[in-house]
C-alpha cells in the first residue's frame, strides 16, 4: 500500500518539472492613470469611488466633432442622447439622472478645467465644450459626487489639452460632413520660459437635415500653467463661445415625420424658433505644495452667459453671471500602516 501511495505522489507531481521559470514569463507595463476627480490625486486602481477615465487616445478617434455621444456613450451607466439639434445640445443621463431634461444638463455637475459649467440653478450647457481640444474626461458616479456639491447623478470633469515641454506646435483640422457641415479647428501648444500654454480656436456651421435648422458658432480658449517656483504653480483658464444663431426646427406630427421629415411647422417659421448664445468664463488656479504629503489648492472663477431663445408664443432672454471660489487642503497620513 505504501508503494502504491508513493507512486501516486510521484506521477501527480511530475508535471512540476515542466513549469517555466519566473524569468521567462513576459511582463508588460502599461501607462499609469492618475485620477483627480476624487479631489486628491490617486492611482486609478486605488480610487475607492466609482470613477471612470477616458484618455486622449480614445478621444482622438472621434469622428463627429459636434456631439459628446461618440466620446462618452460607451461608458457604463452613462447615456448620451444626441438630439441632432444644435439648439438643444446633448442630453446626458447618468444612472438615470437627467432623463427628463428638456434642454441642457440637469442633476449632473459639469466642470471644464476645474471651473463649473453648471449654473447655481443646477443647469449646465455644453455649447462651449470643444471636444477636439479635450485631453481627458473623468466621470464620477453615485454619491461620491457629493464632493462637488449639488450633483445628484454625478459629476463629469473635462480637462483641456495643455502644452508640454516640446517645441512650439500648430495643428490645423478641418471637418466636413453632410448637410453643409464645416468645422475649422486650430490648436497651438508650446512652452515659453516657465509657462506651458495651449490656445484653441474653432468655427463651425451647418445647414442641418431639416429646414430651419441652420447653425453657426465659434469659440476660443486659452489655458496656461506657470511654475512660479519649485512648489508653487499658477494656472489661467479662459474660454469664450458665441453662437449668432442656432435655429430650432422643432417637432412634427406622425404623418409629416414619415412623409415629409425635412419640413417644419408654419408656426416655427413665424416665430423664428432658435437661440442665440454668448458665454465667457475665466478662472485662476493656484497650487502650493507644502511637502511630499500636503498641498493647498485655491481656485477663483467667473462665468457670464447670455441667452436669447425664441419659441412659439414667447421670447426668453436671460442674462446670468456668477463668481465662485474654492480652497482645498490635501494631506496624506498613515493609520495602522495604511495611507489616507
Amino acid at each position: 500500500m505504501r508503494i502504491i501511495f508513493c507512486l501516486l505522489l510521484f506521477f501527480l507531481t511530475i508535471k512540476l518539472f515542466a513549469q517555466e521559470k519566473r524569468d521567462s514569463i513576459i511582463s508588460i507595463t502599461i501607462d499609469s492613470i492618475e485620477v483627480n476627480a476624487s479631489r486628491y490625486s490617486l492611482p486609478f486602481k486605488e480610487t475607492p469611488f466609482s470613477i471612470d477615465v477616458i484618455n486622449s487616445k480614445s478621444l482622438s478617434k472621434i469622428v463627429n466633432p459636434l456631439s459628446l455621444k461618440e466620446a462618452l456613450n460607451s461608458n457604463p451607466g452613462l447615456f448620451i442622447n444626441n438630439r441632432y439639434n444644435l439648439s438643444q445640445d446633448d442630453r446626458i443621463i447618468l444612472r438615470g439622472i437627467g432623463t427628463r431634461a428638456q434642454f441642457g444638463v440637469r442633476g449632473i455637475k459639469i466642470f471644464l478645467d476645474g471651473i463649473p459649467l453648471t449654473m447655481p440653478d443646477g443647469q449646465a450647457q455644453l455649447n462651449n465644450l470643444d471636444i477636439n481640444n479635450i485631453e481627458k474626461v473623468e466621470i464620477v458616479k453615485g454619491q461620491s459626487s457629493v464632493l462637488y456639491g449639488n450633483s445628484l447623478g454625478g459629476a463629469i470633469l473635462f480637462e483641456s489639452n495643455l502644452g508640454n515641454d516640446k517645441e512650439f506646435t500648430i495643428q490645423p483640422e478641418i471637418s466636413i460632413g453632410s448637410f453643409g457641415l464645416k468645422k475649422n479647428n486650430l490648436k497651438s501648444r508650446g512652452k515659453f520660459l516657465s509657462t506651458n500654454y495651449s490656445i484653441g480656436a474653432y468655427a463651425a456651421e451647418s445647414n442641418g437635415f431639416r429646414e430651419h435648422s441652420q447653425a453657426k458658432f465659434y469659440g476660443i480658449s486659452f489655458l496656461s500653467k506657470t511654475n512660479i517656483s519649485d512648489n508653487i504653480f499658477l494656472s489661467l483658464i479662459s474660454n469664450y463661445y458665441n453662437a449668432p444663431y442656432l435655429l430650432n426646427p422643432s417637432s412634427l406630427n406622425k404623418y409629416d415625420s414619415e412623409n415629409n421629415p425635412t419640413t417644419v411647422r408654419s408656426s416655427v417659421r413665424t416665430f423664428g424658433t432658435g437661440k442665440k448664445v454668448e458665454q465667457f468664463q475665466n478662472g485662476l488656479n493656484l497650487q502650493f505644495i507644502l511637502n511630499d504629503n500636503s498641498k493647498i489648492k485655491s481656485t477663483l472663477y467667473g462665468v457670464t452667459r447670455s441667452l436669447k431663445n425664441s419659441i412659439p408664443g414667447r421670447i426668453i432672454e436671460l442674462e446670468r453671471s456668477f463668481v465662485g471660489a474654492r480652497i482645498e487642503f490635501e494631506n496624506k497620513f498613515d493609520v495602522l500602516n495604511n495611507e489616507f
